[in-house]
């Protein structure tokens, strides 16, 4: 007598449980705190796997914009912070304080991006708004570089910085490239904020020097020499 072959009973899958509203808004704090520990450089205990898929998870159960909107809300009360410290950085130092954060925060919203790396694809490129990264560098531009208290400053010393160069001054070029790069980084692909808060300034500075060079020139000099 042949054994009896054992039936195999295949198991229906059991998919994971949509995460109500409620639960959404649980997760997202959990998230919120993580980043939180990111911002302040507690992160070594974090687990990046975990909160990529904690928003994964956001964003595949349909709760993609309390995600984003709770993402901005949350950088936004960060760089609010940032900018009332640089805002009251005297001018001797207000260059070299905002370079430091600014390197700081591209460090940090880089990695906040990787843990939202589904949310930008899924999300936000689909719906054409800003991801992680370029909304990191909107807000960070609102709330720190157009302060009240900083942009105009920050425009003066960048001008007096670059004439103390061309009157033979000692300056630290690599501190006012870095400044310049983050002009134009935060235009997010366009050279607007760039142009609007340093070029055309520049521009009109660099011609009030010539002319001014010219006619001294002209002022010791005759038109031969000139010529």
């Amino acid at each position: 007598m042949s054994e009896k072959k054992k039936k195999i009973v295949i198991q229906p899958y059991q998919g994971r449980k949509l995460l109500s509203r409620e639960e959404a808004e649980d997760e997202w704090r959990s998230l919120r705190d993580a980043i939180d520990q990111i911002y302040q450089k507690k992160s070594s205990q974090l687990s990046f796997e975990i909160l990529y898929r904690s928003a994964y998870n956001l964003v595949l159960d349909k709760h993609g914009e309390l995600l984003y909107s709770g993402v901005k809300d949350s950088l936004t009360g960060r760089f609010v912070a940032i900018g009332e410290q640089v805002a009251k950085t005297p001018d001797a130092q207000l260059l070299e304080t905002l370079s430091g954060k600014w390197s700081e925060q591209k460090v940090i919203l880089s990695t906040v991006k990787d843990i939202l790396m589904y949310m930008d694809r899924t999300y936000a490129t689909p719906r054409k708004v800003k991801t992680t990264y370029e909304m990191g560098l909107e807000v960070f531009l609102q709330a720190v570089i157009h302060h009240a208290k900083v942009r105009d400053r920050l425009r003066t010393l960048l001008l007096a910085a670059i004439k103390e160069e061309r009157q033979g001054q000692l300056v630290d070029r690599p501190l006012l490239k870095t400044i310049l790069n983050m002009l134009v980084e935060v235009g997010v692909g366009s050279t607007v904020v760039y142009e609007a808060d340093f070029e055309a300034a520049f521009l009109h500075e660099t011609r009030v020097f010539y002319r001014l060079e010219s006619l001294e020139f002209l002022s010791y000099n005759t038109c031969d020499a000139y010529l």
